[in-house]
Formats: structure tokens, sequence, C-alpha cells
């Protein structure tokens, strides 16, 4: 299926990447709405929209109608514009509510929620969510689970496993938090979406760095460099 791609860093539709300016939130909501547009045209089908609270609580995507939604966890940041950590886990809650409000289309509604059962959050967005969840978990506490972590220098291989398979994946990207990010994902494009995985067939994680997000700088230097946008969380 055809699908494009609306980030905090980009905008992709088929082989043309758009800059969307310099920010670090989900743009703007005519922006938001002219992608889209222009996907339709290009003839997408599907759309991964990622969703930041900021573009939740000041309506950025409002007339964007989720079928999948995904978090991966809600930690104390953005305390700044949201007031606390209750009001920042509202925000978020904002897009499992907003499934009850999606229209039906000609493909089907999954309406599925995606949650990480491992995050404190987890609860509390069970309570929000509309229509069916799953979940996913690295302690065995899901209905899918990430297993026999395996971190490297270069990569993190892990398997994952739910009812009736077991896939191995292995990641380019180090760093333990792309299990989430790669669990969350597995459910939303290989169950929620009809892509039902067989029982160790390799999982086909093709990620290539994402600019400025533990990006490692190699010129030859003998020591590691590395150029990352990470929060710091607010006290």
């Amino acid at each position: 299926m055809a699908t494009g791609l609306i980030t905090t860093v980009n905008a992709m539709i088929g082989n043309e990447i758009i800059d969307t300016g310099f920010h670090v939130t989900t743009p703007e909501s005519p922006d938001v709405q002219r992608y889209l547009a222009k996907m339709v045209e290009a003839g997408m089908t599907h759309v991964v929209l990622e969703t930041t609270s900021h573009g939740l609580a000041q309506q950025r995507v409002t007339g964007s109608e989720y079928d999948v939604a995904v978090i991966t966890n809600v930690t104390h940041e953005h305390f700044d514009y949201h007031g606390s950590y209750e009001g920042y886990l509202a925000a978020k809650a904002m897009l499992f509510e907003s499934l009850a409000l999606t229209h039906a289309k000609p493909q089907g509604n999954p309406r599925y929620s995606v949650l990480n059962a491992d995050d404190p959050a987890y609860a509390t967005l069970q309570k929000k969510v509309a229509g069916d969840y799953v979940s996913y978990s690295t302690l065995g506490e899901g209905s899918l689970n990430a297993v026999e972590i395996t971190p490297g220098f270069d990569a993190i291989d892990f398997i994952i496993q739910g009812k009736g398979f077991s896939v191995p994946i292995h990641c380019p990207i180090p760093g333990e938090y792309n299990v989430f990010e790669l669990s969350g994902g597995f459910w939303r494009d290989r169950v929620c979406a009809g892509h039902r995985p067989k029982r160790g067939s390799p999982g086909d994680c093709q990620l290539a760095v994402v600019p400025g997000r533990m990006e490692r700088i190699e010129c030859g230097q003998p020591f590691t460099a590395i150029v990352d946008f990470a929060h710091t969380p607010m006290p």
C-alpha cells in the first residue's frame, strides 16, 4: 500500500521529501491538511502522522481522522505548556479518544489503540481508548512481547512474540527505546492493518537514521561523535 509520512522532521510523499520548517512538533493545521491533500493526489492510501501533545491540545490535527493510534510512553516533559504530568497525559489521551469520531471508510475502520503495557500511563489510557486495543511489553505483560533483547553498538536485536507467531527483529539503529518504537509499529502495520505475521519469518526492519536523532558522524576520527536532539526532562 502507498503510504505517506508526516513527522516532526519532514513530510514524505512517495519519493518527495518536504521540508516542513524548523520545529519539533506537529505542523500547523493548514500545513497538515495540505500535505494530506497532496498525498491523496499522489495516490497515497495510508499515512503515518506523528502527533504531538502540543498538536493535539492546539487542534492542529482536528479533521484528521485516525484509524489506529499508537503510543510509546508518557514521560515528565512539556510541563511548561501542559502544567503538570496529568495535563500532559490528558493531551496525549485525546489521540485515543478521537478514534470514536472517525467516520466509516470504504476499506473499513479498525479503530485500534496500541498501548505500552510497561508505561505508568497504561492503566489510565486503557480507560480512554475508543474501540479495541492491543498492548506490547518488554516484561511479558502485553498481548505482544519483546524478548531476548540484545543491544549492540550499531544495532539492536530482539524477538517479537504474540499468539501464534515469533518473529526475530534486527534493527540497524542502536538504543533499547527502539524496541518500544518497533513493537508499537509492528502491531500497527502487521496486525491492526491486517498483515498477519508468519511464525519465524524475519522482521523486515529497514530503517535509516533520522537526521539529528542519534546520528553518528564518521569522519575518520578516533572517537565516537553523535548528534542527538534529546529533551532534558523538566524538574
